[in-house]
């Protein structure tokens, strides 16, 4: 529960729909929100379930917005994940488009258009989600990170919510092993930046052009944090070593040129 929004009211709503529940990081002091724990750090979740025999585990995060869930095995379930999950509720299972974001894997983009679906993607933020879902009249969207939305119940994440949903889309399939589709191995680096450039003008445009050539069939995104001081790379290919490589080399580019201007 992240020693956050959810400690309470979690344990209740799962113990009272006749789940064994072992709860976890649901002792806030003020101070512990997010620490080390929950949606942001599920590898303790993960280490949990796998200790008790669990058939599955979910993890917030402080606000009880996002989600992460972890599968009997043990295994990470990302938001991706959660979404196909969902998809397989009958509600949601002739849905013609989801609404993704940048971040969205590329192996769920696939995924969706051997089913004859399509990914509708969208800058990073759950706003953004909503919106398209708003504006094309679609019931389901989410981000990679967690934030999930049901639109015909609520316009926002719910990480409980999406919890049960999760849950009744695992006891309609049987899917215990919440197996979805294939991921593209996806590689993130941040480079700690003084000042924010163009990257749209040279020399960072070239650079940015001739790694992404170099990815084949993946992707690259180049963007700054809207918080941080960094620059965020993600690349996504068929093989973590190229994925890793890329992103690692233009990582260094970058630096470089951004420290001769």
């Amino acid at each position: 529960c992240a020693h956050g929004a959810t400690y309470q009211v979690a344990p209740a709503i799962f113990k009272a729909l006749g789940a064994d529940v072992h709860v976890l990081a649901a002792n806030p002091d003020g101070k512990n929100i997010n620490d080390h724990c929950g949606a942001l750090h599920p590898e303790k979740l993960a280490q949990a379930v796998q200790e008790h025999q669990a058939l599955c585990g979910f993890a917030f995060d402080g606000d009880g917005d996002r989600i992460t869930a972890v599968n009997r095995r043990g295994r990470v379930k990302d938001g991706d994940d959660i979404v196909a999950l969902l998809m397989q509720l009958p509600a949601y299972r002739n849905v013609p488009q989801i609404v993704g974001t940048i971040m969205t894997n590329q192996g769920f983009e696939r995924f969706l258009q051997q089913d004859g679906k399509q990914l509708v993607r969208t800058k990073v933020g759950d706003k953004y989600i909503a919106a398209q879902l708003e504006q094309n009249n679609l019931p389901l969207g989410g981000e990679q990170s967690g934030h999930i939305i049901v639109k015909e119940y609520l316009t926002t994440g719910d990480g409980i919510f999406v919890a049960l949903k999760v849950l009744e889309s695992i006891l309609n399939s049987k899917n215990w092993d919440l197996t979805t589709f294939e991921k593209f191995p996806q590689v993130l680096v941040n480079v700690p930046v003084s000042r924010k450039a163009d990257l749209s003008v040279q020399p960072y445009a070239q650079i940015i052009t001739d790694s992404e050539k170099k990815l084949g069939q993946g992707r690259l995104i180049v963007r700054y944090s809207g918080t941080e001081p960094l620059l965020r790379i993600m690349t996504e290919a068929e093989s973590y070593e190229l994925a890793h490589a890329v992103a690692h080399e233009l990582a260094h580019l970058l630096q470089e040129a951004l420290k001769s201007e």
